[in-house]
């Protein structure tokens, strides 16, 4: 790595210019970025590679770090030559909708795949930007309310010092300091009543590390007041221009603060190599990272279930009834800043690829329109419409169950009441669905359907973000549906993104019925389901939406050999898995999703993905600090119990999940034989774990360490230490080496800001899940101080 630090020195108006994001005017090349945690989001031809949380499944670093070569390549073919990745924020909201392109809920495992995403990424001369620093784990209130000129404060969240640096900001420490990452995105939340990107106390923990990158903040409202970001540490105002920053805000800073600026800058630059951005060579059409697309969803899909259908025997199987979702492309990728343009001629059809994989024959059938808005009713619609600036109001009527700014008069904040008389012509389920940007409820009769946030639908790219419902109605009998609509949080960039709402509704049909009958004449029924998410939204049941859950149910009581294909970022509650031959988790599978299913049903690949999140036996069974305190209804987000996120909570309280943290079957079996050895050296711990394939074919698996700390340390029980994905042949047997540097171990000592391992015992615990341990060792510590950063300044001063 260059040191562009010891070059020629800068004038003052050269450092004013950097700290008002012109690089060139010192020599840097201009930084032009995209998003890219999935893969390069606007770019013709980009590939559309499976969520970050497969890659995350696979928990294979090297995969990972092959990954980000990919999108180092690709972000320079599309002209770019800064990615705003990798996602680093840890699900600790089940609900949250942007989980799909982060690395799961511990900071171990996300930190460690992150680190190498970020190398593969800079080894490309890249600039890898991880976000969003810091503590920002779901969307609702992430900006605020209203319009951009008076947007209301953005969400505040109470966290403890210590969790949010053993927690939250851990995963950036890894990806900065073994990673390497040049750079930051700050995130949009505040905490403890500060904005990420205006309080030095926040930013500075970024410094106590003795990282020297640049911090810059996300796009628009992570930023309020640009004087006080300034003078917080916030580098650059802006990913690109200058924002509200100004020149005499720059010039009165000092020249210790410019050097400071402009020292991150080139060590950023120097760290990555940063090329200057070619003209785009578009469409990309990258036949590696299609290929490495398909590699990662095998490697990353997770087998929850398995009673013995799978793999299927092509000489006993001759037939497949694929009776899912009728068309996948809006489960392939996620909505926003990690969604990818998908390329329709690269997308292999699953009926053909299954066909062809066998040969055997394949029935399809859509059972389910799946997770999308239905056809907007059509029909006479009341609308008042309030002017929520002025008090104005206006009554309208309307020919269909559709409202949007063009039709409402010129305000930048409204609200609106929609109602129509539905009469139905067929008693049955129906199925409504409610699309809006803004926040709206659903009544039928007086009674809530169906509710919901969104910044908007959809969020630039990707697919619309609909809430659906199902409801028993009697064929002649009016029901009177009402909307209740607010602007509030959406957001405005036309002709993108408007405001409104729309409600769509599908009549009874035979689709399930229909479905259940092709399933019964075949030998195997596969069905496809899945739930939509993305930036700018979070869900609002962990259950498949609408009519899947049906779908599910009447297909296995329809046919024994029933495999169930889920889509979507997870957690999915799945109260029909007891019934069903297999499930099998395929998270947002991209664009090689046919052929990579094909051949995991098959078994020409085997699913290698572990579960880098939990999945709950119900709603009521996840964090109560997520249930307690998500969302506060006054804007503030109370992480109670903080340590305690995800599987660590379920061990903490002695619930059992319905899949836990880790957790993944493949074609064979494994088991832990035991901690062959435990050494305690200067700066890490060695340990060496005996582990042996008992199946009749090759295999791949996870060795997980976790550790307990002595109750002094006030910390949770069996977390993360470290992992070793391994393959190994029928009935052979290895020693796996996984080592812990000691740092890992210490946990933040707030009186004496610092970093300190708590003497006493540790106990260390091998398996293949956090719930599935096969052996335990301890080793007893001494007390041990890791100073900060700022620690060390001080003192030596």
């Amino acid at each position: 790595m260059e040191d562009l630090n010891a070059a020629i020195p800068l004038t003052h108006e050269q450092k004013i210019a950097v700290a008002l994001n012109d690089l060139p005017a010192a020599d840097l090349p201009e930084l032009i970025y995209t998003d890219g945690p999935n893969g390069i989001r606007g770019a013709d031809g980009a590939t559309a590679f499976p969520s970050g949380l497969a890659v995350a499944a696979s928990f294979d670093v090297d995969l990972a770090e092959r990954f980000g070569i990919a999108l180092g390549r690709e972000s320079l073919a599309a002209g770019r030559n800064g990615i705003l990745a990798p996602g680093l924020d840890i699900a600790r909201v089940a609900w949250a909708g942007r989980i799909a392109e982060a690395l799961g809920e511990d900071p171990v495992l996300v930190g460690d795949v992150g680190a190498a995403i970020v190398r593969g990424i800079q080894s490309q001369g890249v600039l890898a930007v991880p976000k969003h620093f810091v503590a920002n784990n779901f969307e609702y209130l992430r900006t605020g309310l209203g319009p951009l000129g008076r947007r209301t404060a953005a969400i505040d969240v109470k966290v403890t010092p210590r969790a949010l640096r053993e927690v939250y900001a851990e995963p950036f420490r890894r990806a900065l300091m073994a990673g390497g990452a040049g750079a930051v995105l700050s995130s949009y939340n505040r905490i403890g009543g500060d904005y990420v990107s205006e309080s030095t106390d926040i930013l500075n923990i970024l410094r106590e590390w003795g990282w020297d990158g640049f911090i810059t903040p996300d796009f628009l409202h992570a930023v309020r007041d640009d004087a006080r970001a300034l003078a917080a540490g916030l580098d650059f105002p802006a990913l690109g221009g200058t924002a509200g920053r100004t020149d005499a805000m720059v010039r009165g800073l000092s020249e210790q603060g410019l050097d400071d600026i402009v020292r991150h800058t080139r060590w950023a630059v120097a760290q990555a190599d940063v090329k200057v951005a070619p003209p785009t060579t578009e469409p990309v059409d990258d036949h590696r990272s299609q290929d490495l697309a398909q590699e990662i969803l095998e490697r990353g899909s997770v087998l929850l279930a398995n009673r013995g259908i799978l793999p299927l025997d092509r000489d006993t199987i001759g037939s497949i009834a694929l009776v899912g979702i009728d068309n996948v492309d809006h489960l392939i990728v996620m909505g926003g800043s990690a969604a990818v343009t998908l390329s329709p001629t690269r997308i292999a059809l699953l009926a053909d690829a299954l066909a062809e994989c066998g040969p055997v024959e394949v029935t399809t059938i859509a059972g389910s329109r799946g997770d999308v808005p239905l056809p907007t009713w059509s029909g006479q619609v009341d609308v008042t419409i309030t002017d929520e600036t002025t008090g104005a109001i206006t009554h309208r009527t309307l020919d269909q169950f559709a409202l949007h700014e063009p039709l409402v008069p010129a305000t930048e904040d409204w609200s609106a009441v929609l109602s129509a008389v539905f009469v139905p012509e067929l008693t049955g389920e129906h199925l409504i669905s409610l699309t809006f940007g803004g926040e709206a409820s659903l009544y039928l009769n007086d009674e809530l359907l169906a509710s919901g946030y969104r910044e908007a639908s959809p969020m630039i790219h990707g697919p619309e973000y609909p809430v659906q419902a199902t409801v028993m109605l009697q064929a002649g009998t009016p029901a009177t549906l009402r909307v209740e609509y607010q602007s509030g949080p959406a957001f405005r960039i036309p002709p993108i993104v408007t405001p409104g709402v729309k409600v769509g509704l599908a009549e009874p049909d035979d689709r399930i019925a229909a479905a259940a009958k092709a399933a019964t004449a075949a030998d195997v029924a596969v069905v496809v389901v899945g739930r939509v998410s993305g930036e700018a939204m979070d869900v609002e049941s962990l259950s498949l939406p609408g009519d899947q859950e049906r779908l599910v149910r009447e297909i296995a009581r329809a046919n024994p050999n029933t495999v169930v294909v889920t889509c979507g970022a997870g957690p999915i509650v799945m109260p029909w898995a007891d019934d069903v031959a297999a499930v099998l988790h395929v998270w947002n599978p991209g664009e090689r999703f046919a052929p990579a299913l094909a051949r995991l049903m098959f078994g020409d690949a085997e699913p290698g993905g572990r579960l880098p999140l939990t999945f709950p036996i119900s709603e009521q069974t996840t964090p109560v600090s997520t249930l307690a305190q998500y969302p506060g209804i006054d804007g503030v987000a109370d992480y109670s119990e903080d340590l305690l996120v995800g599987y660590r909570w379920f061990h903490a309280h002695q619930h059992r999940p319905a899949f836990a943290f880790g957790h993944g079957l493949g074609y064979t079996a494994f088991s832990i034989e035991g901690i062959e050895s435990l050494t305690v050296a200067e700066s890490q711990i060695d340990v060496r774990v005996r582990i042996r394939n008992d199946g009749a074919r090759v295999g791949r698996t996870v060795v997980q360490l976790y550790q307990t700390p002595p109750a002094a340390a006030e910390s949770p029980a069996r977390t993360l230490v470290g992992f070793a994905p391994i393959e190994l042949g029928a009935g052979a047997g290895a020693k796996v080496s996984v080592t812990i540097p000691l740092r890992d171990l210490a946990i933040w000592d707030a009186e004496h800001a610092a970093y300190r391992v708590i003497e006493g015992q540790y106990l260390f615990e091998a398996g293949l899940s956090s719930t599935d341990i096969g052996a335990s060792a301890s080793a007893t510590l001494g007390s041990r101080v890791y100073p900060t950063s700022s620690t060390m300044k001080a003192e030596s001063s």
